[in-house]
């Protein structure tokens, strides 16, 4: 396509200049005429665009356009414009306005709709004739005959010929330099894009190709020459790092080996506890990598184990020494009878070493000693005394006893008569008592539960009572007021004196009370807005008749009473605004008909007239009215003071009640902001109540009232908070004095508590018992109380069995006295034969019995010693056995590790431990033996390594040769060179043939061919259609024959969907018969009003009515300016007109007595002709005849059925006028139908737009432009399907079979088609995962 389409405007007037001359809204200020458009810039964008205002030759004002391109200027009345547009390399354009209208026009109404222009500039191309461009390219001016503002036609026909051939030379330099530039661009993108994909690829050396023949293109472009440098810095980069790379790796790989060998090395010697070698190859193994943490971590773990081994053998040795010596003193003392000193040192010792039993049985032989000999000593005194005081302490009892049972304190006394009771078991008044106490205490016992299931009871209550209220408060905060009140209610049937329930159902009951009262309001409202809703349709209806009947004061009363109940409704308004129009046309009319029958009336009578209008438009408060008839008055008599005064008046009264109105709408302002605060604030507050966040919400609501102090509700708020927190102050006070009892209840029973623990740690056990009894019937569910009367119950127990136990002792004296005689005769027996074991038991249990013998403890000393001698002997010998077997395990150790390391190959680990064994046992042939064994592999591996490594440098140099043909393929197949791929793929082949990625990629570009062929076969017959397509469309083009040139370019468009030219031309179709029908319909309506116009001319002419036959060629003439007829036919009745006159005069001359008889008659022969003449033309349907005879009769008599016609004539217009649409309505659907059947979419859519835009409550258009986009995606998605199934097919096939280059290849074209289809993204994955097992 060419490039002209840039150059393609719409034009209204001229090339490169458009007016649009309907504008729907505007309001422009009194004496200033408003213009307003936008500049374009063809191939360029809008910025440093200047827009310069001349204003009668001199220069008003300059400035930059906006970035929107838009403009807007109000031009004051009486001046010449000039609008000069220019952007530097672009042809400046200039527009002329004349803002001149003839003060006559401005004084009847100087508000104008505004003028709207477009202005393109193109660029300024070297050697063009632009001499054109330096006169306007418009003139915009007054136009009488339109009363508007118009362009200049004839200036208009004077330069279009020069801008046509401008504009055909621009665009014929336009199309040259744009294709010049278009190819070198795209030349210079392509170079580009190969150096990019290729530096992507990090294919330098095809980049740097691309790059600089990108430069080539355009030398002066930075970018390539940047990606130049970065490639030469990134090859040279790469050079260095893969050298250097290539050297830290060999050294590193051999570090890494030394460090391996050396820390496996220290680990085992570390594990075998040899430190000091495990430390030294740790060392080592630091010096070849500094930094490796785990070898430092070992060596401090080595230092630490050493320092601690050696502190240990230092402390054991001090430790032993000290132990020693401590023995030895506490034998002394215990051999000198000092147990208690002894005792002493023999603790030293176990603190020493806690696990030594020597001294544990010396402890517990002097605690039997020390303790046979208190008992002896006490036993004496004891049995002496016992008698005595267990009498005096039974008479005791017993009397506290009797003293504890009168108080009433029954368990103490119960208590205190068990204790006697113990003392001596067969008195018989102890246990009566006990027994009157058991019942007693079973019937405090019974009133006891009685009381606790009392409180359980009232407890269950409270909590029962505690959940409903916590329900009820839920419910309450959730506004589930009704609920929330039957909580309540219930609440108060468990607890019915609680103030708190009551409360609460009183709000609910305010609340609710209120939110009826909202409901009732909210009714009202409804009933209100409805009533007014029927007021309102019923002055409408009303207005609506009045205003049909022609009664258009009554009309617009009952309008104005309808936008008192509305002031918003536009339909009241826009009929009002039609009644005015109406009757000031009327008033208008009536003037004239006056001013017509008065034509011999003075000057004097008229500005009379006039003046007097004007005071009763004043009186009825119609001042703009007012004003224009004053100044109408004025334009008589311009020296007349009153009219100039009343105008004074009227522009005051004026001024006042805008302020009146602004004052109004101030007042009404304010008041919305402050009912806006208010309810903000009470928001708030309500969102605070909600959140029992109380005190904050009442802050708010006494805001709220300082703005408003009338309203009831913060204040029935506040009063709720009120009570709110009195409830909660008084719920706060109740919990403080329960707390307080509580408080007390605990002292008490700490008291009690504190008593009975003194007395027990006194041992007074009874008067313990009896305190922590009392405590108990304090908290009877404390378990502290119950516990201790237990122990004292046992201790208590306890002495009575120790009084048992002295009876006892004493029969077993003398049976120990007996027994240890005969053990230390066995021991004797058996020392003598030497069983020194059994002597030492023997002797030991002679000192159980009695341990202060010393006999037994010489003997038992005797034998220790000679055990101590046999030990020492026996440790000499086992040290000699243990180191000797020290030595076998580290030789073991070392041959085991090195058998380990030999097995695992690790020869020079091992050569080194089976040398340590040798050193420790150099007799041995077994490591010598191993060490020739290892000589003889190592010399044996490197044979091996050197003829593996010959190997591996074949097979790396195999491997170079492969990669660099594969790499070279690769390179030529991103690059798509393909047979220079298939020629490097088939080399790599050679070097390896085993490799299936040659073959599976020369099989996939094989495929490619074959697919890009077929492909240029299609773009060939498809770019065949399409350019015979486009031809035949063009020709249709240049026909006007749109509908046929749609058709073609559709059908183009089909073939290739992202070509621009056919959619661009059928837009500019679209455009072209959306004009054409307005044209058409536009010179329809011309034609027809001017054949109207003549048609009633010629009747009244026939007919002698020269003043309405001149009306109507007028009205001929206005319509079509260049047509003679009319104009012929003015001069034919000026020429009738003035013989009449003379006639008349003559008559008048002959005859005067007899004029005003004549008159009259010749009036009412006059208005039954005129009235004939309408009635005929009403039956013709001439309607605008009609409406023109009707009013001539009304002029000379205001009669009633001239009134009643055009009243009749109006409604037929109406109507005629709504049916003509209709009409057309309908033929634009017929002919969108035809269309839509033909299979011309875009023909189709024109008319159902156009048919949309006359009817937009019937949906029918929108419905088929639904169905067209449909049809028109539907043929799109066919085709996209075809191709998508048949990529899919061909994939699949080709997978089923093993083939996955050919698989891949369509299963990316399948994804390319329909990117949103996740089967060739699956297939593709599982392609690649095949060939990765591979």
């Amino acid at each position: 396509m060419s490039n002209s389409s840039s150059f393609q405007l719409v034009r209204v007037f001229s090339i490169f200049l458009f007016f649009l001359f309907f504008i729907p809204d505007f309001a422009i200020g009194q004496n200033k005429y408003s213009v307003f458009g936008k500049v374009k810039i063809e191939n360029g964008d809008i910025e440093n665009t200047r827009i310069t205002i001349l204003k009668n030759a001199e220069k008003m004002e300059s400035g930059f356009v906006d970035n929107s391109g838009k403009f807007e200027y109000n031009l004051d009345f009486g001046n010449e414009y000039i609008f000069e547009f220019s952007k530097d390399g672009f042809v400046t354009k200039r527009v002329s306005v004349s803002t001149f209208v003839p003060l006559d026009v401005l004084s009847r109404d100087n508000q104008f709709p505004p003028f709207k222009f477009m202005v393109s500039l193109f660029p300024a191309y070297e050697g063009l004739d632009l001499s054109v461009f330096n006169q306007p390219m418009g003139m915009i001016m007054y136009n009488k005959e339109l009363d508007d503002f118009d362009y200049d036609r004839d200036y208009d026909a004077q330069i279009r010929d020069a801008i046509k051939k401008a504009e055909e030379e621009a665009r014929r330099r336009a199309a040259e330099l744009e294709a010049q530039r278009l190819a070198k661009e795209r030349d210079y993108k392509a170079a580009v894009q190969r150096g990019d994909i290729n530096f992507n690829a990090r294919k330098y050396d095809l980049s740097k190709v691309g790059y600089n023949e990108a430069l080539t293109i355009m030398p002066k472009e930075e970018y390539p020459k940047t990606q130049l440098q970065k490639i030469d810095d990134l090859i040279g980069q790469e050079l260095a790092n893969t050298e250097e790379k290539a050297r830290l790796e060999a050294e590193k790989k051999a570090l890494d080996e030394k460090y391996k060998i050396l820390i496996s090395q220290a680990d085992n010697q570390f594990t075998s506890k040899d430190y000091e070698l495990s430390k030294t190859s740790y060392t080592d193994a630091l010096v070849v990598k500094p930094n490796e943490a785990y070898p430092t971590n070992r060596i401090q773990e080595i230092d630490k184990l050493v320092a601690e081994q050696l502190k240990l053998a230092s402390q054991k040795k001090a430790l032993n020494e000290k132990y020693a010596s401590i023995i030895t003193l506490a034998d002394s003392q215990f051999s000198s009878g000092d147990y208690q000193s002894s005792k002493a040192s023999y603790s030293d010792a176990l603190n020493l070493k806690a696990s030594e039993g020597y001294p544990k049985t010396q402890i517990q032989k002097i605690d039997e000693i020390l303790s046979t000999q208190q008992e002896e000593a006490d036993e004496a005194t004891r049995l002496a005394s016992q008698k005595k005081a267990l009498d005096e302490k039974y008479a005791s009892i017993v009397k506290l006893a009797d003293s504890q049972f009168s108080s009433g304190d029954y368990p103490s006394s119960k208590t205190s008569y068990s204790d006697a009771l113990s003392l001596k078991t067969e008195e018989v008044y102890p246990k009566a008592q006990i027994q009157k106490i058991d019942e007693i205490l079973a019937s405090q016992q019974a009133e006891a539960d009685n009381e606790a299931r009392l409180a359980a009871e009232k407890k269950a209550l409270n909590e029962k009572f505690a959940a409903i209220i916590t329900l009820a408060d839920s419910q309450f905060s959730s506004g589930d007021y009704q609920s929330s009140k039957t909580s309540y209610s219930d609440a108060l049937n468990l607890k019915a004196a609680e103030a708190y329930p009551k409360s609460q159902i009183q709000k609910i009951d305010e609340i609710l009370s209120s939110q009826q009262a909202d409901a009732d309001e909210a009714t009202r409202l409804a009933s209100l807005k409805k009533a007014l809703n029927e007021k309102y349709a019923s002055i409408i209806k009303l207005a609506d008749s009045q205003f049909s009947s022609g009664d258009y004061p009554s009309s617009k009363t009952s309008y104005s009473d309808a936008l008192s109940l509305k002031a918003e409704g536009v339909y009241p308004k826009s009929q009002i605004q039609k009644i005015d129009e109406i009757l000031s046309r009327q008033q208008a009319e009536a003037d004239e008909a006056t001013r017509l029958a008065s034509l011999k009336k003075a000057l004097n009578d008229k500005y009379a007239s006039i003046v007097k209008l004007a005071d009763s438009q004043f009186s009825s408060g119609d001042y703009q009215s007012s004003k224009t008839s004053y100044s109408d008055a004025l334009s008589l008599k311009a020296e007349e003071a009153y009219p100039k005064s009343q105008i004074q008046k009227i522009d005051e009264i004026l001024a006042n009640q805008q302020a009146d109105a602004d004052n109004a709408a101030r007042l009404v302002a304010e008041k919305k902001a402050l009912d806006e605060k208010y309810n903000a604030i009470v928001k708030l507050a309500d969102s605070q109540f909600s959140t029992e966040e109380y005190e904050s919400s009442k802050s708010n609501y006494t805001e709220a009232l300082t703005l408003k102090a009338t309203e009831a509700y913060p204040k029935s708020q506040i009063q709720k908070i009120d009570g709110i927190m009195a409830n909660q102050q008084a719920d706060a006070d109740n919990a403080a004095r329960l707390a307080a009892a509580r408080k007390a209840l605990d002292e008490k029973y700490k008291a009690a508590i504190k008593l009975a623990d003194s007395q027990f740690t006194l041992e007074e056990y009874e008067s313990s018992k009896s305190n922590y009894t009392e405590a108990l019937s304090l908290k009877a569910s404390e378990a502290y109380p119950k516990s201790q009367i237990q122990k004292i119950d046992k201790l208590l127990a306890n002495q009575q069995a120790e009084a048992n136990e002295a009876t006892r002792l004493a029969a077993q004296q003398k049976a120990l006295e007996d027994k240890y005689a005969s053990i230390i005769s066995l021991a004797d027996s058996q020392f003598s034969t030497g069983d020194y074991q059994s002597s030492r038991t023997s002797y030991t249990d002679a000192l159980e019995l009695k341990a202060k013998e010393s006999y037994p403890k010489s003997q038992i000393q005797k034998i220790d010693d000679i055990f101590s001698e046999q030990t020492r002997l026996a440790e000499e010998q086992a040290k000699l056995a243990l180191e000797k077997k020290g030595l076998n395990e580290k030789y073991n150790a070392f041959i085991a590790l090195a058998d380990s390391q030999f097995s695992s190959k690790t020869y020079e680990s091992a050569r080194k431990n089976y040398t340590s064994a040798l050193q420790i046992r150099n007799e041995e042939s077994y490591p010598k033996t191993q060490i020739q064994k290892i000589d003889e592999i190592v010399n044996q591996l490197k044979a091996e390594a050197d003829e593996e490594a010959r190997i591996a440098e074949a097979l790396r140099a195999t491997e170079k040769e492969y990669s660099n043909y594969r790499a070279l393929a690769d390179k030529y197949y991103e690059g798509k060179r393909w047979q220079s791929a298939i020629n490097e793929y088939e080399k790599a082949q050679k070097v390896k043939p085993q490799e299936v990625y040659p073959p599976n990629q020369i099989e996939e570009i094989k495929l490619i061919l074959s697919e890009l062929e077929k492909l240029e076969e299609e773009k060939a017959t498809t770019q065949y259609q399409y350019k015979a397509l486009i031809e035949e469309a063009d020709q249709f083009f240049n026909k006007e024959e749109y509908a046929f040139a749609i058709g073609k370019y559709q059908r183009a468009l089909d073939l290739k969907p992202a070509e621009s030219y056919p959619k661009n031309q059928i837009t500019r179709i679209d455009v072209l018969l959306e004009r054409l029908a307005l044209a058409d319909r536009k010179q329809k309506e011309i034609d027809q009003k001017y054949g109207e116009e003549l048609e009633a001319g010629d009747k009244f002419l026939r007919e002698e009515q020269f003043s309405v036959a001149r009306y109507h060629f007028n009205a001929a003439l206005s319509i079509k300016p260049k047509e003679e007829y009319p104009k012929e036919k003015l001069a034919e009745i000026a020429k009738r007109v003035e013989a009449l006159k003379l006639s008349d005069e003559e008559v008048l001359a002959n005859n005067p007595t007899n004029f005003e008889a004549k008159l009259s008659i010749a009036k009412e022969r006059e208005y039954a002709s005129i009235i004939a003449s309408g009635d005929e033309s009403f039956k013709a349907s001439h309607y605008t005849v009609a409406i023109v005879m009707y009013e001539r009769a009304l002029d000379l008599f205001n009669r009633e059925y001239p009134k009643n016609k055009l009243k009749e004539i109006d409604k037929l217009i109406r109507e005629g006028k709504n049916s003509e649409l209709i009409e057309e309505y309908r033929k634009l659907i017929a002919r969108g139908d035809k269309a839509l059947t033909n299979k011309n979419y875009s023909v189709a859519k024109f008319y159902y737009q156009q048919a949309k835009e006359l009817e937009t409550s019937d949906k029918y258009p929108d419905a088929q432009l639904d169905e067209i986009e449909e049809l028109i995606n539907s043929r799109k998605n066919q085709k996209l399907e075809l191709e998508y199934e048949s990529a899919i097919h061909k994939a699949d096939s080709a997978y089923d079979k093993g083939n996955y280059s050919v698989a891949r290849f369509y299963y990316k074209k399948a994804e390319n088609l329909k990117s949103n289809e996740s089967y060739p993204e699956e297939r593709l994955k599982l392609i690649q995962e095949n060939q990765n097992k591979k």
